[in-house]
């Protein structure tokens, strides 16, 4: 592939010429929800994820710190733009988690499905997945990346 973006600085434009593909870069506000009891929110210092897109591919990469918790369930965080539809579920996504703070020995795993625009958190104990929101202290931390494609 070869053309320009925009114009030299510029965070979003075409690539190529004569339409191109579609290229924007930014900051997303992440919010956290719960599937349990409770109102868990990001503290506002470290709230950002940063995106790149490219046509339906979108990369976000970020660190977030929870400010209040839950009690039970799994929680998510909200991601920039929905995930498009494929056959049997092709384009539903994992992404790489880093946990801290977080009252658990077991492991932690993320999984984001097609239609929806959030990222799952779920903690895992080898052979199921658990209700580990309650487990996510009030200064935890995630940091993460993914990829997926939009509609």
């Amino acid at each position: 592939m070869s053309g320009f973006i925009d114009v030299p600085g510029a965070k979003s434009g075409l690539i190529g010429s004569g339409g191109g593909i579609g290229y924007e870069e930014g900051l997303h506000t992440a919010v956290a929800a719960y599937t349990g009891v409770g109102s868990p929110t990001i503290k506002t210092a470290n709230d950002q994820l940063s995106y790149t897109k490219i046509g339906n591919l979108v990369t976000v990469t970020g660190y977030l710190q929870m400010n209040a918790v839950g009690s039970g369930g799994d929680w998510s965080i909200t991601l920039p733009f929905a995930i498009g539809s494929g056959p049997d579920q092709g384009n539903a996504s994992a992404p790489s988690l880093q946990m801290s703070g977080v009252a658990s020995s077991n492991a932690w795993q993320g999984s984001a499905w097609e239609g929806e625009s959030v990222v799952y958190i779920q903690e895992f104990d080898g052979t199921n997945n658990v209700s580990g929101g309650a487990k996510v202290g009030s200064s935890g931390t995630v940091m993460l990346s993914i990829t997926y494609r939009t509609a």
